[in-house]
């Protein structure tokens, strides 16, 4: 019963699915921060981006703030290394575009139109989080959480994530 719910969640996902809205860009990512957070070059200016609906694990988190960062932070900000940096990117927009710390926040494609969140969460790097009122593509990107968690995925498999 539950690969149907996941099976059916998968195909309401591609009949509704992010990659048919409106983009801004492309820009030019600059750096990566860690598995969430990148600096992209937009209006001559270097603009700090959070990736809407996920989080990875901490990698670069100051000491004052109380997180740890870990062995899979380091993994996960790899891996958008390897999606992000020195390439360029296209943002969609949700209801609030900055946060407390004043980064842009955006859904993130790729040049293909592939959806960034969407291969971390799917590859069990990146969890769903739903900060309101930013959040679009949030049913979708749980179909894929349960999908990775389902195959045991990223740190699914490690345990890391449960």
């Amino acid at each position: 019963m539950k690969k149907i719910k996941i099976l059916i969640a998968l195909l309401l996902f591609l009949l509704t699915s992010c990659k048919q809205n409106n983009y801004d860009g492309p820009y030019y990512v600059e750096r990566v921060v860690d598995g969430d957070t990148f600096i992209i070059q937009m209006n001559n200016e270097r603009v700090r981006v959070r990736a809407l609906c996920i989080d990875t694990p901490e990698s670069v988190a100051p000491e004052s703030t109380g997180k740890t960062n870990t062995n899979e932070g380091e993994i996960a900000s790899n891996r958008a290394k390897e999606l992000l940096e020195n390439k360029n990117v296209y943002l969609e927009y949700d209801e609030e575009k900055y946060d407390q710390y004043d980064r842009l926040l955006a859904y993130v494609y790729l040049e293909d139109k592939t959806c960034f969140e969407e291969i971390m969460i799917s590859e069990g790097l990146a969890k769903v989080v739903k900060y309101e009122p930013n959040y679009k593509h949030v049913q979708e990107y749980y179909a894929l959480q349960d999908k990775a968690r389902l195959e045991q995925k990223g740190f699914y498999k490690t345990g890391f994530y449960k």
